[in-house]
């Protein structure tokens, strides 16, 4: 048995409820007393006492409740010299302590060992999926991871607003997000990632196609004010579930889901409102609010029917590098980034308003059409 297995029976036997606890020895081995002749021997006791039997006349006598311990010499003597000042219980803790200090530097040592990172150096990035924007097939394939040389921070969980504050400096915002995207050009232009376009001027179906219609950029939605609604509206572009190429025909398309997304809504309105019949004023304020919606949603739909330059903002996807070229285009005002790992559900996109000339206002992303 090693020695660490005898230090461990040794403090079962001290630490145990059940183990037995040791006699106290007889005194040191310099005051034992001498050995008496063999004439002289103690007879031996009756077997009732159960007296141990005495050990040879070379051995010296052994304490008749301490059980024997295999190869137990050094560790039994350095327990009876402090046992008998009363130290056994420190001497316990002691060894319990010497356990406990090597089992942590154990552990401290195979952790170092096995190669683990810190979150503050991040690894490489890896590439990110790239898709087809132009054709139309695919889901877009934004970065995973950060990427490298870009000074974007990768969007926790997908989620990320990408926009300006409310009152901030309109001509500040531009400054820092032409620089922003210029450098990511310049590191990884091949990279692909998600951007919203803010447009200096707000366009038709046919505008917005002259604008991103080239098939390498990748269309997912339009950002639109429309007649008679107080609130920016998201039109989804094929359902805004992958990128396609914004050909007017595409974004006729889109305006005529999106009229009768509206015109939809403003029936049901219209539907509740004609079913309040009692004349508790509560109720009668709740009806006059649903004709109120339904008639600012057929304002708008109409407005969308009759193709109407309400656009004034775009989602696409592309290259980096082709990002920066749409952003030379005539009639863009800004392309703004989305950080890598950004999810189409985690956008919150915030382009600017054709009014912002040097603050921004306090006006609100724009919203999801009814059902959207």
């Amino acid at each position: 048995m090693t020695g660490l297995g005898r230090l461990l029976r040794r403090l079962d036997q001290l630490l145990l409820p059940g183990g037995r606890r040791p006699a106290r020895p007889g005194p040191p081995a310099a005051a034992q007393v001498p050995k008496p002749p063999a004439a002289a021997q103690v007879p031996k006791p009756p077997a009732a006492a159960q007296v141990p039997k005495p050990p040879a006349a070379a051995q010296a006598p052994k304490p008749p409740a301490a059980p024997r311990e295999p190869g137990g010499g050094r560790l039994r003597n350095l327990d009876e010299r402090f046992a008998g000042r009363g130290m056994r219980p420190q001497l316990a803790y002691v060894a319990v302590a010497v356990l406990l200090v090597a089992g942590a530097l154990a552990a401290l040592v195979v952790r170092h060992g096995s190669g683990g990172s810190s979150s503050a150096h991040p690894p490489a990035a890896t590439p990110a999926a790239t898709t087809s924007a132009g054709a139309g097939k695919a889901t877009p394939g934004v970065a995973v991871a950060a990427v490298r040389g870009c000074p974007l921070p990768v969007a926790g969980a997908g989620i990320a607003y990408v926009g300006p504050a409310a009152h901030q400096d309109v001509v500040a915002y531009l400054s820092e997000q032409r620089r922003l995207l210029n450098s990511c050009a310049d590191s990884a232009g091949g990279q692909r990632l998600l951007a919203v376009v803010s447009l200096s001027t707000a366009v038709a179906p046919e505008g917005a196609a002259r604008i991103a219609g080239s098939g390498s950029i990748g269309v997912l939605a339009a950002y639109a004010l429309l007649p008679g609604d107080a609130l920016a509206r998201i039109l989804p572009f094929d359902g805004g579930r992958r990128p396609v190429t914004a050909s007017a025909t595409v974004t006729g398309r889109a305006f005529a889901a999106a009229a009768a997304a509206l015109a939809g809504d403003a029936s049901s309105q219209e539907q509740r409102a004609a079913g309040i019949t009692t004349t508790d004023p509560a109720q009668q304020g709740l009806k006059t609010d649903d004709l109120a919606a339904a008639a600012a949603d057929r304002a708008a739909a109409a407005g969308l029917a009759h193709g109407c330059a309400c656009i004034y903002g775009l989602l696409v996807e592309a290259k980096i590098s082709v990002l920066r070229g749409l952003a030379g285009k005539a009639g863009v005002r800004l392309v703004a980034l989305a950080p890598p790992g950004t999810a189409l559900d985690g956008l919150t996109p915030r382009p600017l308003m054709i009014s912002e000339q040097d603050q921004t206002g306090t006006s609100a992303p724009p919203i999801p059409l009814p059902g959207g």
